[in-house]
């Protein structure tokens, strides 16, 4: 960005003084003041300011929003600096903010995180304890943080809200009220943030704030503890079904070898004994079936127009799973899209399962059947990719195997 000064009467620098030499900033003052629109510190804070600094930064996708509260004053006003493509709002996002002491001493200009989420989806409590994972996770992860910045500001109050905004903190220059830096020193602070808003945009494309933060959180989540199968796989599987709302899909091209498809059916047995995983194939067959089942069925609401999505249904939970196909979805001309899932904890190379009626099936409906194979991407548990089988490259370009037998008792 390198935003320059245009003017030389350091008018930002004055306006934040001014504001904050004005501001009721004591209870009694707030109670004795009548909080207004027509007010002079809710005119500079969420007009006059935003536009000043409108003219001297020069970026796309930028909004500039000052708040002094709603119906009552603020404990700590605020301006912030929002790149539309990251969030737009100072409640659920990341953004560049100014936050001013209650005391007024000090003017942090912060890199921090919408705090009401974390308080709504978790609870105050809980809520903390979250956004503190993530700020310390972001302060690790990204390398444009600048040296010389605060990982901890003191707002100077027990007030939840401010409390709040001080664990989103990321990274914050603190300055002194008293001694305020001129307009060339706060612009180029702000370009040194932005670098961290950018930098966070490329580490983690095409996720929203939900799926950053899963990520974050879930970062120091070892999926390879040493605890029985059946311990380590059940929390797993119950840290997925809590958090499937904020999980990331993405879809990933298909292997470079020949997946392997492990089919029942009734054929000679095969020379190499072959002992199953019976746990892991009951797991993946309900709770992680459905699972992917259900990350599916929302990739493909996504998809499509709002009317449309009634149309999208999950078959396997309204008819049972007999059918063949788990999802009927629709294709871009509209048409009826019929769609199996296969799900695993494995990578994308891992074979799986297909029942004899889904073979059949996807052999007399060629034209519009697909498989998603859903595979986990890496260590955190909260990135999820798949890739698609067409009949035709089911039938020309997968190996099956055959794995169980019919048995009748004659």
């Amino acid at each position: 960005m390198k935003n320059k000064p245009i003017e030389k009467n350091n008018e930002l620098q004055q306006q934040l003084i001014k504001f904050a030499s004005h501001y009721p900033n004591t209870a009694k003052l707030r109670r004795f003041i009548k909080f207004n629109k027509e007010n002079p510190e809710y005119q500079l804070m969420t007009d006059q300011i935003p536009k000043s600094f409108n003219k001297q930064i020069r970026l796309p996708n930028l909004k500039i929003k000052g708040s002094v509260g709603k119906g009552q004053w603020a404990l700590v006003p605020w301006l912030a600096f929002f790149d539309t493509r990251i969030s737009d709002t100072a409640t659920k996002g990341f953004d560049i903010v100014f936050l001013f002491s209650t005391k007024f001493d000090y003017l942090f200009l912060s890199f921090n995180q919408g705090w009401t989420f974390y308080k709504d989806y978790y609870g105050t409590k809980k809520g903390k304890k979250k956004i503190s994972q993530v700020s310390a996770y972001l302060r690790e992860k990204l390398n444009s943080i600048p040296k010389k910045t605060e990982e901890r500001i003191d707002l100077q109050s027990l007030n939840n809200l401010p409390k709040g905004y001080e664990l989103g903190n990321i990274a914050a220059f603190k300055y002194d009220l008293h001694h305020l830096p001129n307009d060339a020193t706060i612009l180029n602070n702000i370009d040194q943030l932005y670098d961290c808003l950018n930098e966070l945009r490329a580490k983690f494309p095409n996720c929203n704030f939900e799926q950053i933060i899963n990520i974050g959180l879930n970062a120091s989540v070892d999926v390879k503890k040493k605890t029985s199968p059946k311990a380590s796989k059940k929390a797993v599987l119950d840290f997925l079904k809590q958090n499937i709302d904020h999980m990331l899909l993405e879809e990933e091209s298909k292997p470079h070898h020949t997946p392997t498809i492990e089919k029942t059916s009734y054929v000679q047995q095969q020379d190499t004994p072959y002992t199953p995983n019976y746990l892991e194939q009951e797991m993946e067959k309900s709770e992680l079936g459905l699972f992917g089942e259900k990350l599916v069925l929302k990739f493909e609401k996504d998809k499509v127009c709002e009317k449309d999505k009634t149309k999208i249904e999950h078959t396997s939970i309204i008819h049972g799973d007999g059918l063949g196909y788990d999802i009927k979805s629709l294709d871009q001309e509209g048409h009826p899209l019929f769609i199996e899932v296969k799900t695993t904890l494995g990578d994308k190379n891992r074979p799986f399962h297909l029942s004899l009626n889904e073979y059949q099936f996807a052999k007399t409906h060629p034209q519009n059947y697909l498989i998603y194979r859903v595979f986990k991407k890496s260590n955190h548990m909260n990135q999820f990719g798949f890739f698609k089988l067409t009949t035709l490259e089911l039938l020309n370009h997968c190996q099956l195997s055959p794995e169980n037998f019919l048995v009748t008792v004659n």
